[in-house]
């Protein structure tokens, strides 16, 4: 389709704001700016990022009914029921290790990544990648430890196994190409909107915004019949999907990440923004979750992968306030992370 094309009239973006005021001008030129996006998008303007042709997940309604689903554990023992689990990535808890040893050195965290080949080689395509935009050529670890710093590539080593880890997870529920694609676009928007607020370690947001819906890879995988009941009630209701979580499993994929978070012992920042970014303003209220909420709000808006998620929540104007944000931020936030999701995804999600 040329750009010429007529559009169609989009159905999703009544139901994406269902539940917002869009009396409020904040609200107004959300919506506005989610419009003439997701238009140009439809126009064929917009590359997608380029997801695994693994065919879609089937639509709830064209999946046959579900069966009874299993028994429901209790929220502790669904992080400690896989050896993989149980303890973080191999690799992140031997940088972690070297880091916290004030008699230690970057060499020494350089040596531990150079060990793993494949970490190697994917650190150095993401270092070198849009994503950081450096102007000179990274090509070596020690190099990229240097510049990047030991905080940084522990993120991303991080970030890069846990995707690993759940590559697999089951596509009968979730496209798990789509899925990636929207999570990393969190990340991206997280990474973008600390850097609006000065945040120190932005590696930090981009992970916490990328690994925020760990949870529900968890249940998708132990709990996949619930997990179908859980889509099926997202579709046919008007409420957000960790409300329907909460209503059928009695906890939801935000407190599964945290679980996994403090099994993990990741640091405070990770954990805010895998366990809070549903409740980012609870008191204490939490500068790390809001970052990752509004995000993660943008991302799905958007329509940029899928989080199984329909609509997005109208305390958009309260993270918005929260945060401090300038009016008209969205002109300039949206081309950004549509820009850095085209470069990237690719990067992060490709086997090698």
């Amino acid at each position: 389709m040329n750009s010429s094309a007529a559009v169609t009239p989009d159905p999703g973006l009544e139901i994406i704001f269902s539940r917002c005021d869009l009396a409020h001008p904040l609200l107004r030129e959300f919506h506005e700016a989610v419009r003439v996006f997701r238009e140009r998008d439809q126009r064929g303007q917009r590359d997608h990022a380029g997801a695994p042709v693994d065919g879609p997940a089937p639509q709830a309604s064209e999946r046959p009914p579900a069966e009874m689903p299993e028994a429901k554990p209790d929220l502790a023992s669904l992080v400690h029921r896989d050896a993989e689990l149980v303890s973080p990535p191999d690799i992140f808890l031997q940088i972690e290790k070297v880091i916290n040893d004030p008699r230690s050195s970057a060499r020494q965290v350089a040596h531990i990544v150079s060990q793993d080949p494949g970490l190697s080689a994917k650190v150095l395509k993401i270092v070198n990648s849009a994503f950081f935009g450096f102007q000179q050529q990274i090509d070596t670890i020690s190099r990229a430890v240097t510049i990047l710093g030991t905080r940084e590539l522990s993120s991303l080593a991080l970030g890069t196994s846990v995707m690993s880890l759940f590559r697999e997870s089951p596509s009968s529920l979730m496209h798990m190409g789509l899925f990636w694609e929207h999570s990393l676009a969190c990340g991206i928007c997280a990474r973008l909107l600390a850097g609006f607020k000065n945040f120190q370690g932005l590696e930090r947001f981009f992970i916490s915004g990328l690994l925020h819906d760990v949870g529900k890879l968890i249940i998708f995988k132990y709990l996949p019949r619930w997990s179908e009941i859980v889509l099926r009630s997202v579709r046919d209701s008007d409420l957000f999907y960790y409300e329907v979580e909460r209503q059928h499993l009695g906890f939801d994929h935000a407190q599964v990440g945290l679980a996994l978070a403090e099994q993990w012992k990741l640091p405070t920042t990770l954990e805010q923004g895998l366990g809070r970014h549903h409740e980012a303003l609870r008191v204490p209220p939490s500068a790390e979750a809001a970052v990752v909420s509004l995000a993660d709000t943008i991302v799905n808006a958007l329509g940029l992968g899928n989080s199984g998620e329909r609509r997005i929540s109208p305390d958009i104007i309260h993270i918005f306030e929260f945060l401090s944000l300038p009016v008209g931020i969205m002109e300039n936030l949206v081309p950004l992370i549509s820009r850095q999701i085209e470069e990237t995804f690719h990067l992060f999600y490709s086997s090698t």
